[in-house]
């Protein structure tokens, strides 16, 4: 949620377990829109071992430098070589805030009494 778009966020950490890799395998994350229509919005590689087929794998990334163009629909992908393994939905909104909703009587703020 922010303020304004297009919206810029500093870092988003994300956190994957996954299970049955073999050997080495290369992670790829990507933050799309729903459409698909521009470029992804972060994208990331990271090699990780498997050392048994059995083991999770607990992966927690920090992408960094994101900015979504505008509100809407957003997409978290993650793949594992070329092999799309799963996403979930962003939601970008918009919000405003109501200047009466801040804290009431601004006047007495640094007042001793």
């Amino acid at each position: 949620m922010g303020p304004s778009f297009p919206l810029s966020v500093s870092s988003l950490g994300l956190y994957i377990a996954l299970t049955d890799g073999r050997g080495k395998i290369p992670i790829r994350v990507r933050i799309i829109d729903a459409d698909e229509s521009r470029l992804p919005v972060v994208e990331g590689e990271y090699e990780f071992e498997f050392n048994d087929p059995r083991m999770i794998a607990e992966i927690c990334m920090n992408m960094q430098g994101l900015t979504f163009p505008e509100p809407g629909e957003y997409r978290c992908q993650v793949f594992a070589g070329k092999e799309f393994l799963i996403e979930r939905r962003i939601i970008a909104v918009q919000v405003t805030q109501n200047p009466d909703a801040e804290g009431g009587d601004k006047g007495e703020e640094g007042t001793d009494q």
